[in-house]
């Protein structure tokens, strides 16, 4: 058996701190930024289009909303949008990575509804 050497009072506080750094910065990241949402009105206005970036970003968002039905999102698809759009792209991925919310949570089920009908079902009224 290996008998384990007790931490220096000094070693326990920095990992103290550590831990704490570690504690902020999750909880940090969880937040909702405003610039965040921005950007992802701004995809959902560009999804609800006709183009073909508005295609790809049909599918990014649509397969945050449900996947399992509407289908996944090659990230590589990615380097088919614009810069601008690509940063809005890159910021909306991480307020899912870190937020974990559905669109549904954030009051964009009505928007997503209609990426939806318009992309996967078809709908001409889009």
């Amino acid at each position: 058996m290996h008998d384990a050497t007790p931490l220096s009072p000094e070693r326990q506080e920095e990992l103290l701190k550590h831990l704490e750094d570690v504690a902020h910065r999750h909880e940090r990241a969880s937040e909702i930024r405003p610039d965040q949402l921005q950007a992802l009105d701004r995809l959902i206005k560009v999804a609800q289009g006709c183009t073909g970036q508005s295609a790809l970003l049909a599918n990014f968002l649509l397969a945050w909303q449900h996947a399992p039905e509407y289908g996944g999102f090659d990230l590589k698809d990615l380097w088919g949008l614009d810069f601008e759009l690509r940063e809005d792209a890159v910021a909306v991925l991480g307020m899912i990575a870190y937020a974990q919310r559905s669109p549904e949570s954030l009051g964009y089920a009505e928007a997503f509804g209609r990426i939806a009908r318009a992309w996967r079902e078809g709908d001409p009224d889009f």
